[in-house]
């Protein structure tokens, strides 16, 4: 497996994706690869992601009165919880919580958002439908994407930006 760098960083991280698809055996949706590849990209750069206190966000998140607040943050809820759950394990442990508390916030944020949305915005429930039906397959993309990232830093291999956000996880080896 080769890390192939493009000029275009989102063409980097979809590459990625498509490599993390490969090693998992699990192919999703070009819409779903398109919108996990831009979340990572868009994530990578937030450092206070992995210090975020989830549940309060989300409590935030459903009592928000206005519809376009409360659906920007369950989306952040979700999302953030998402990649918790795949690229942090660690941090799961760490917070002393079940190793599946990120994802069943983010499932649950998410239908919490497709329900919002189909009240307000129907157009865009398509996409987050997509994402919880699709949950578990993206899961097991990103663990892989993750396991990608800790064998380029294990076998010397030049580092990706992922592999320098991974080496902050707790428990990173586990």
């Amino acid at each position: 497996m080769a890390l192939i760098l493009h000029k275009n960083e989102i063409a980097n991280w979809y590459d990625l994706v498509m490599q993390a698809q490969s090693k998992a055996k699990i192919y999703l949706d070009d819409e779903i690869e398109v919108y996990v590849a831009l979340l990572i990209k868009k994530s990578v750069k937030d450092i206070s992601m992995a210090d975020t206190i989830v549940a309060m966000n989300y409590l935030k998140a459903l009592n928000s009165k206005a519809v376009l607040a409360k659906g920007k943050r369950l989306k952040q809820v979700a999302d953030q919880s998402l990649l918790l759950s795949t690229l942090f394990p660690g941090r799961a442990k760490h917070r002393n919580v079940s190793d599946t508390y990120y994802a069943s916030i983010s499932q649950s944020a998410y239908a919490c958002l497709i329900s919002l949305l189909e009240e307000t915005v129907p157009v865009l429930c398509d996409l987050y439908k997509k994402l919880l039906c699709n949950f578990n397959s993206i899961v097991i993309v990103l663990s892989a994407l993750r396991q990608n990232a800790l064998e380029y830093k294990l076998s010397g291999n030049p580092k990706h930006r992922l592999d320098l956000t991974l080496s902050n996880d707790i428990g990173l080896h586990n």
